[in-house]
């Protein structure tokens, strides 16, 4: 674990073998505060049972908290669509066998409401790189591959135009 500010800390945990309530629990998590999860180059990694635990867990967080995370596409993980990206098919999914899941964007809003959650955002990395990198002058590469999701936990009245890191400036600002 550690601590980025007083009120953002990063723990470690590994989804196949240890319970997400149970670690986070050990750190100090009471779970009674809206929380704001970042949860990001996770998921590719993982089984679809290891991720359904992690929302299992998300979908017991207080209304209001919010839900940032990263995810790689399904049909890339199936090897429907390699979309010009071959080597990394190769590299990850057939010879090094870590990328085992992927999330279908047609589908993720219906998994996030099963789950308790609002979509707020659901872009890809072009999108992200031109909204809030491009203008810091930055570099980001771009994998038509990756997406990233913004949510909101079901309950709270959520302005559904907010921008994907507009919530997150300040908090981005202060640890930097």
């Amino acid at each position: 674990m550690s601590v980025l500010s007083n009120h953002v800390t990063q723990v470690s945990i590994n989804f196949i073998n240890q319970n997400l309530g149970e670690v986070l629990k050990r750190q100090g998590y009471l779970g009674t505060e809206k929380t704001f999860l970042i949860w990001e180059a996770v998921s590719q990694y993982l089984n679809e049972a290891a991720v359904q635990k992690a929302f299992d867990f998300f979908s017991k967080v207080p209304v209001g908290s919010r839900l940032a995370f990263t995810y790689v596409l399904k049909d890339f993980i199936t090897g429907e669509n390699l979309y010009g990206q071959e080597k990394i098919y190769k590299k990850f999914i057939l010879k090094d066998k870590i990328w085992h899941f992927g999330f279908d964007p047609n589908q993720i809003e219906a998994y996030l409401n099963k789950n308790g959650w609002k979509l707020i955002e659901d872009i890809d990395y072009a999108e992200l790189g031109d909204r809030y990198v491009k203008p810091t002058g930055r570099s980001l590469g771009v994998l038509e591959i990756e997406r990233m999701v913004y949510a909101a936990k079901n309950g709270h009245s959520i302005p559904v135009k907010t921008g994907f890191f507009e919530p997150l400036k300040k908090s981005f600002q202060t640890m930097l």
